[in-house]
């Protein structure tokens, strides 16, 4: 059976089953497996030419022994494999045939390591079984500077989902944030051109609509930076940005950065606090004040200061009664 055709791929499969850097197969072996695993019988002369073919190649390595080159490291693979069993905006049906994709492409002697990484079907997972459709259509329409129609919907008590009225956006991005996806678009709100972040497995239809958006410079100017954008607009709020002022415990200055990364200025510090300056969403600042208002006080702007107040004491009656 010298003249397989299938040679090379049983070679490559064979070495991806029992090989490794650290573990690598002679001639013999690979020429002995071949045999066992798929009846093909060939000579030393025609082993020595595949595995040259498959080395000059860049497919294999070795010289004595021979292993298959991996395509990921396995850290690299073990990345992936936690992005794909974490990520909320995979459903549950592509999560589970993603990772098996992925442990395939682990080397046999990684098999092991890998069995304790788990598929956690607890994640509160979208349940948008379009979405993937739903992003290609997106990222066409943006590709071609279409502006699409979107139908939003609503999670009711019952979980049911009741759709929104058909709305006519210009979109611009599809970005990542808390392993979510979402649009940024201009909606036209109000009359307005504004960037604002539409939640993408809330839509339950998107349409292209063969006319030009609206250009991107016209509703962000000339001096946009997507990553200014995403840091200052947390839990993907929409609105307006401004400058606020936060006392911060010093021992909770990495919990800040986590949210609104280096881009903030210090105005005092001491042993315990500091005050810190930055550029944010005010709606977003409202809520992650609530979130970490043990070690963090909002000081300015006054108006947002008094909204909290408000919020907590409403807050705080909802226990007191």
């Amino acid at each position: 059976m010298e003249s397989n055709r299938l040679l090379a791929i049983h070679i490559m499969e064979l070495l991806n089953n029992y090989s490794s850097s650290s573990n690598t197969m002679s001639q013999a072996e690979i020429m002995e497996r071949l045999l066992i695993d798929y009846g093909d019988k060939i000579s030393r002369h025609t082993c020595s030419d595949y595995l040259k073919e498959l080395r000059d190649s860049g497919y294999i390595a070795g010289n004595r022994g021979v292993y298959r080159v991996d395509l990921f490291s396995e850290r690299e693979l073990r990345t992936l494999i936690d992005g794909v069993m974490y990520g909320k905006h995979i459903p549950e049906k592509e999560a589970k045939v993603l990772i098996g994709k992925l442990k395939q492409l682990s080397a046999n002697t990684m098999n092991d390591k890998l069995r304790n990484i788990t598929y956690l079907s607890s994640i509160n997972r979208t349940r948008n079984e379009n979405l993937y459709s739903i992003l290609d259509t997106i990222d066409e329409a943006i590709e071609n500077d279409f502006k699409i129609e979107i139908v939003q919907h609503s999670i009711q008590v019952d979980g049911s989902k009741k759709d929104w009225s058909p709305k006519i956006v210009d979109p611009y991005f599809v970005v990542s944030d808390q392993s979510r996806y979402y649009l940024l678009c201009n909606t036209n709100r109000d009359n307005k051109l504004m960037l604002e972040p539409r939640r993408i497995d809330r839509f339950s239809s998107v349409k292209i609509i063969t006319e030009k958006r609206t250009p991107l410079v016209d509703v962000v100017g000339h001096n946009f930076e997507l990553g200014k954008y995403m840091r200052e607009h947390l839990y993907m709020f929409s609105g307006e940005a401004g400058e606020a002022i936060i006392k911060v415990n010093n021992r909770y200055i990495g919990t800040f950065e986590d949210w609104y990364g280096s881009d903030y200025r210090v105005m005092e510090s001491n042993e315990e606090s500091s005050l810190i300056k930055v550029f944010t969403n005010h709606d977003a600042l409202y809520y992650w004040i609530l979130q970490y208002g043990g070690v963090a006080e909002l000081i300015k702007p006054e108006k947002l200061r008094n909204k909290l107040k408000v919020g907590l004491k409403d807050m705080l009656k909802l226990y007191e009664e």
